[in-house]
């Protein structure tokens, strides 16, 4: 995979910059430069953002690489192109930023997006797809690559300082960065679970040894079995078994005894069951005759109910005479009463009769009278039409004079409105005179804008170099602090490294003094004489070549951070300058246009410009108002117009019909007074006339009619009175029938009654009668009863009959009270043998199952210490203190080691050899990682904590790339065809940066495109390609390329 643009829009210091890597494909190594806090780590971070949606370091958020100066018009995205195995690759990510609504106002939280567009071939022309979900162009991205982000960033990414951490750190530090490369955490995973199964088992066995003693200890030990706490678990178990056989066999015996007494009490249950028996019989034998003697005593009530019986039943055989005698009675009463009801009617009808006459005399007289009025309506029906006629023309008339007068009000109407529009016509042509004025004034104040934003402008320059200028002296002072504490320190450090030095040469003189034979020369002063030859105190420190060279390497290092400190200084004084100058231009712009005001600071400025926008923000609101007025204006002139020109055509077109109806109006006055003249003057309207005319009609209607009512009411009182006639012959011949039924049915009844009450009156035998008759609805209670009784005597009868027949071998009740002790005793001993039964039983079966459960607990204790020693071996307590995961870890490094040695061996020219420290560790922080280097030079290993600087860089430098080469073997990413390498060259010596630059150059005929991210001037001077990141001390930051393009 190789990278050719990254477009960073509003992400970092980055407004909408593209870093194009295709610039230095010719020269493969290029420098990525410019001051901290710039931006270069930013470019990696974009890289990192685009393919995993993470920064390049793990203390940045991606939240955080939305620009600060952006608003919320301006998109944050990152957009990557690059090529991998004949494909062309453009990935658009966007993070989550709040942006302006598209419509409307306010904003909007847009979420992250992403677009991945792959081509056919290595050049964006034929695309294959592209995939704009996130989750499936990430899962797209990482079945690409192969690499999780943390791989990515160590393959493409060499920080140097953390490397050289990893180097030299313990096998602690060096798991953490290993754990995240190689992705063994499964590894103390599955540890974690061992440890976890471990002790799971061990509680688990500690649970179930609790559980048999809480079991063993709910044993009811027999006295000669008792056990104690010194008895093992298996002995108890025997002493239990022991004991449940003796409860077994002493079970047998209670069951046997307890079968005797059952026997014995079921004997004694049958004969109490005998002998309850003959006394329930003498007891049912009293009760029957008991209950007998009862029945009899009923036997008057029984009698006498019989004859009440017997009563009703006569009642009932006669109950139809009766009936038919009330019967023809009611017949007769009622016959006799409408035979009244028509004499009366027939008086009435006689009187109807006479009133119908003399209606009918006085109709007659009115006949001449209805002639006459059927005369007159022939005569007036003819008037009809004229009169229809003469109403149409009196509306007519009245239409077109309410017309006229509604077009002769419309007409002055108009006339007013057209006099007002062209008053208003007038006016506004006078208003209109105005406009050349206003845009005078709108010319004046546009220029005063021009003006004031031109010095809005400038005052904006200057406080923005002001501000600049506050920042750079408030950095310089702070630079200036430390190189005065940096001074200081380079003094003492100097001073130190002065005297250690002396120390160390006085140290080798009175070593070389010392060995001196007799008369050999001094290779000091020359001297063969050595008898004044001062010796090294015993109290004087021992100072060593490699205390004289740390302290060496401190004396440059701090004369090197003075050096750096004092040219910051100068960059940020030559900075202050330039703005200095910058700010004074602008001032000196700012005094020229406000020459008139005698104004002397920026505030002055700020305030004099505020009044002056706020007053020309009035008077251009004043202006705009008057505009808009003129403007309007100007429409409703043009809207006058053409009213007063249609109100005008308006005006003469009702004058023209006005004088059109006028006419009209006249011929329709003449024809109303000549059909006015032909009708009779009684009749003032046709409606008059109508109504004469239909009163006239319903009174010979209504005339005709009660001639024909009174008709038909005479004909109606005939034929009631031969009706009523009829009547009263009818209800007299009935009434001489029922007469006759009447003696007839009341002489049977006297006979029947007589039988009962000889001698009552008829009228009192029927009141007896009836009440009998009330009493009918008892026969069916009576005879229950009665019917009842005459079987209860029987039934006591045979019962009796019965008991004398099975108690004819007793002559007494039997005794059951010494038989009833005797069983109560029985079933005492009985309970008593029962109840030790079912305790042994339960204290048997407790026993049994208690038992079971121990045997079951002991064999569910699992042997757990192989598992503790494979434990404790994974979790590195074993003698080697190496844990599985830094086995593994181990495994990895060792073939991370033999990468990483062919390249050393290219760089040292075969001096040093990385390995694996076999030394064991006081604690397992300190074993299975740490790492020696072996020196060809010494023959011999040492910890890499004692390389120099330079040698540190490049070991720590093959380490990094073969690193990245395993990570890509083990993961089977694909290859990455580029390296960024950040920082780590400051803390180098001149040496030392020598060699490290000889050691990246070396890298360069490995076709990787790599880019090398420092400050450091030195490497300014000695690669040429470069990447140079501008800062603009505002927070922007811009791109510039320094590129050989021969």
């Amino acid at each position: 995979m190789r990278p050719l643009q990254l477009k960073l829009n509003y992400f970092g210091p980055y407004r909408q910059q593209i870093i194009d890597f295709t610039k230095f494909d010719r020269t493969s190594m290029f420098l990525i430069s410019g001051p901290t806090g710039a931006g270069k780590s930013t470019i990696f971070d974009g890289l990192v953002f685009a393919l995993y949606d993470k920064a390049s370091g793990s203390q940045r958020d991606p939240k955080e690489f939305r620009s600060d100066f952006a608003t919320i018009h301006d998109e944050t995205s990152v957009e990557l192109t690059f090529t991998h195995r004949g494909h062309y690759y453009q990935l658009i990510r966007k993070p989550k930023q709040t942006l302006a609504k598209k419509r409307g106002q306010g904003t909007t939280e847009q979420p992250p997006q992403i677009e991945l567009t792959i081509y056919v071939d290595e050049t964006p022309t034929q695309e294959i797809k592209q995939l704009t979900k996130i989750d499936q162009a990430n899962k797209y991205l990482a079945d690409l690559l192969q690499l999780n982000a943390a791989q990515f960033r160590q393959i493409v990414l060499l920080p140097q300082g953390e490397f050289r951490q990893f180097l030299n750190g313990d096998s602690n530090q060096k798991e953490a960065v290993l754990r995240n490369l190689f992705q063994t955490q499964r590894y103390e995973q599955w540890v974690k679970q061992l440890q976890t199964q471990y002790k799971q088992l061990k509680d688990d066995n500690g649970q179930r040894q609790q559980k048999i003693q809480t079991l063993l200890q709910q044993v009811n030990w027999l006295p000669t079995l008792a056990s104690d706490d010194q008895v093992s678990v298996t002995e108890q178990l025997d002493l239990l078994q022991q004991q449940t056989d003796q409860m077994k066999a002493k079970e047998s015996e209670q069951q046997a005894q307890a079968a005797r007494l059952k026997k014995e009490l079921e004997q004694q249950q049958a004969e109490l069951t005998q002998r309850q028996y003959i006394k329930t019989l003498f007891e049912q034998q009293q009760e029957a005759q008991n209950t007998l003697a009862t029945l009899q005593q009923q036997t008057p009530k029984i009698t006498q109910m019989q004859q009440q019986l017997n009563q009703l039943k006569w009642a009932q055989d006669n109950q139809q005479h009766y009936q038919s005698l009330q019967q023809v009675t009611a017949e007769f009463t009622q016959a006799k009463a409408q035979l009244a009801t028509a004499k009366d009617s027939a008086q009435i009808i006689k009187q109807q009769q006479a009133l119908l006459q003399q209606t009918a005399a006085e109709l007659q007289t009115h006949e001449k009278e209805q002639q006459e009025l059927q005369t007159q309506l022939i005569q007036y029906a003819d008037l009809i039409p004229k009169y229809q006629q003469v109403t149409k023309l009196q509306q007519a008339k009245q239409q077109l004079a309410q017309e006229i007068t509604q077009q002769q009000q419309q007409h002055q109407q108009t006339n007013e409105q057209l006099q007002t529009v062209q008053r208003q016509v007038k006016e506004l042509s006078e208003l209109q005179e105005q406009t050349a004025d206003l845009y005078l004034q709108q010319r004046q104040l546009d220029q005063s804008a021009d003006q004031l934003k031109k010095l809005q402008e400038l005052v904006n320059q200057a406080t923005d170099f002001y501000q600049q200028i506050s920042v750079i002296n408030k950095e310089l002072t702070t630079q200036q602090q430390h190189v005065q504490v940096a001074t200081e320190r380079q003094s003492k450090i100097q001073t130190d490294y002065r005297q250690v030095k002396s120390n160390y040469a006085a140290q080798q003189i009175a070593i070389l003094q010392r060995d001196l034979l007799p008369n050999e020369p001094c290779p000091v002063c020359g001297s063969r004489d050595h008898s004044q030859i001062k010796l090294v105190q015993n109290d004087a420190p021992i100072v060593s070549e490699e205390l004289l060279d740390e302290m060496d390497q401190q004396r440059q290092a701090v004369e090197k951070e003075v050096a750096t400190l004092e040219s910051s200084i100068t960059t940020l004084q030559n900075s202050s300058q330039q703005l200095q100058q910058k700010y004074e231009d602008t001032w000196q712009q700012i005094v020229q246009q406000t020459a008139d005001t005698n104004m002397a600071t920026l505030d002055e400025v700020r305030q004099f410009l505020t009044l002056n926008l706020k007053e020309r923000d009035k008077e251009q609101a004043k202006l705009s108002q008057k505009q808009a007025e003129i403007t309007a204006q100007q429409q409703k002139l043009t809207e006058y117009k053409e009213q007063s020109q249609q109100l005008t055509a308006k005006s003469q077109a009702l004058q023209v019909q006005i004088n059109d109806q006028q006419r009209q109006l006249a011929i329709v006055e003449t024809q109303f007074q000549d059909l006015q003249q032909q009708l009779p003057t009684e009749f003032t309207s046709s409606a008059e006339l109508t109504d004469f005319l239909t009163s006239t009609k319903q009174k010979v209607a209504e005339f005709k009619k009660q001639q024909m009512t009174l008709q038909q009411q005479l004909q109606q009182n005939q034929q009631q009175q031969t009706e009523n006639k009829t009547d009263q012959r009818h209800y007299q011949q009935q009434i001489e029938t029922d007469q006759t039924k009447i003696e007839q049915l009341q002489t049977e009844m006297t006979t029947i009654f007589n039988q009962n009450w000889p001698t009552l009156s008829f009228k009192a035998q029927c009141d007896q009668y009836e009440r009998i008759l009330t009493q009918l609805d008892q026969q069916a209670d009576l005879v229950a009863q009665i019917e009842q009784y005459q079987q209860q005597i029987v039934s006591q009868q045979a019962v009796l009959q019965r008991l004398k027949q099975q108690l004819k071998d007793y002559q007494e009740i039997p005794d059951l009270k010494q038989l009833q002790q005797q069983i109560k005793q029985i079933q005492s001993e009985q309970s008593t043998v029962q109840e030790q039964v079912g305790q042994l039983k339960n204290q048997i079966s407790q026993q049994i199952k208690i038992t079971e459960n121990v045997k079951e607990l002991i064999s569910d204790i699992v042997d757990i210490t192989p598992l503790q020693e494979l434990s404790e071996l994974a979790r590195g307590n074993g003698s080697q203190k190496l844990g599985l995961e830094r086995y593994v870890l181990q495994t990895y490094l060792t073939q991370v080691l033999l990468v990483a040695n062919q390249r050393l061996a290219k760089l040292t020219k075969g001096r040093y050899r990385l390995a694996l420290a076999e030394e064991l560790g006081s604690a397992r922080k300190n074993s299975g990682l740490e790492l020696n280097v072996f020196d060809d030079y010494v023959g011999d290993y040492r910890s890499v904590r004692t390389l120099s600087g330079g040698e540190s860089f490049i070991a720590a430098l093959a380490l990094a790339l073969a690193l990245g080469e395993v990570v890509q073997q083990q993961t089977g990413a694909i290859e990455i065809n580029a390296l960024f390498i950040d920082e780590g060259f400051g803390s180098l010596d001149e040496e030392a940066l020598n060699t490290a630059i000889e050691a990246l150059m070396s890298l360069e005929s490995q076709q990787r495109m790599i880019g090398i991210i420092s400050h450091v001037r030195e490497l300014q001077a000695q690669i040429p390609a470069q990447l140079k990141v501008i800062s603009h001390g505002n927070g922007e930051s811009s791109i510039q390329y320094q590129v050989d393009e021969d």
